[in-house]
């Protein structure tokens, strides 16, 4: 899944755990700082969630 801010910035994505099994919700927060941005995230078949 890949994610955007309108204007192009970096977004600070930060996932929780959801109170639904099986779910997962994820915050998004713009960034200040580009070294904190991701603009990707991957979930795997096993449940691990990688951002990029």
């Amino acid at each position: 899944m890949t994610f955007q801010r309108p204007d192009g910035g970096q977004l600070i994505v930060t996932p929780q755990p959801s109170s639904e099994p099986g779910s997962l919700e994820v915050k998004f927060n713009e960034a200040t700082d580009a070294a904190q941005g991701r603009s990707a995230m991957r979930i795997e078949r096993n449940g691990s969630v990688f951002l990029n």
